[in-house]
């Protein structure tokens, strides 16, 4: 992985899996976050890798829209995103920190939506009707046991995303980033947005 500031690995999880994901500018290089499919990747160094989630081990839980699922470790490779399975939420291990370290700086989870409008913990973040967030500020996030309260969530086109060089600033502190892509109504081709929640650290947590 060249070119990403401040990698930390997510050993704060008891677990992890290697993956793909989003295209996105930061000036040090492109990024870019993949609505499906996956490719092969390289971890910089060796994590722990399992073929699924524990359903005992961390978990992303969002109530207000009954988001309740694993919460593993991905890699990221060559400053893409695409999380390696459609049933779990994904740290991005290299880039950013675990929650257990959100003191350090920005925590980022990525998730699949998928184009049928269902099936993947993304789709819970998206309004198919109005195409809009469906988490609104004030609302909780709990991620590994540390608990945010949401900021600001929006929809974006991905060139947008990728060329917000604050959002992908791994070094504010207290900071927690999830991002999806928003399913096409259509119910096929590539997502062209993506929905981003920003998130607050309970410093009383």
């Amino acid at each position: 992985m060249e070119n990403v500031p401040n990698r930390k690995r997510s050993h704060g999880l008891g677990i992890g899996v290697l993956a793909v994901a989003t295209v996105l500018l930061l000036g040090l290089g492109a990024w870019r976050l993949n609505s499906t499919g996956s490719t092969d990747s390289q971890a910089a160094t060796p994590i722990a890798t399992a073929a699924s989630p524990s359903p005992a081990g961390p978990r992303l839980i969002l109530d207000a829209v009954g988001l309740n699922v694993p919460l593993s470790a991905m890699m990221v490779d060559n400053r893409t995103v695409n999380p390696p399975g459609n049933d779990a939420a994904y740290i991005l291990a290299n880039h950013g920190y675990p929650p257990s370290h959100t003191s350090e700086g920005t925590v980022y989870i990525a998730m699949h939506a998928l184009h049928t409008g269902s099936g993947a913990p993304g789709n819970l973040l998206a309004d198919t009707t109005t195409r809009q967030p469906r988490l609104t500020e004030g609302d909780t996030i709990t991620a590994d046991g540390t608990t945010y309260t949401v900021t600001n969530t929006y929809t974006a086109d991905k060139t947008t995303v990728a060329n917000d060089t604050n959002l992908w600033n791994p070094t504010i502190t207290h900071r927690l980033v999830i991002l999806t892509c928003l399913p096409n109504t259509s119910g096929h081709g590539t997502a062209s947005h993506n929905i981003i929640t920003i998130a607050q650290h309970d410093l009383n947590d």
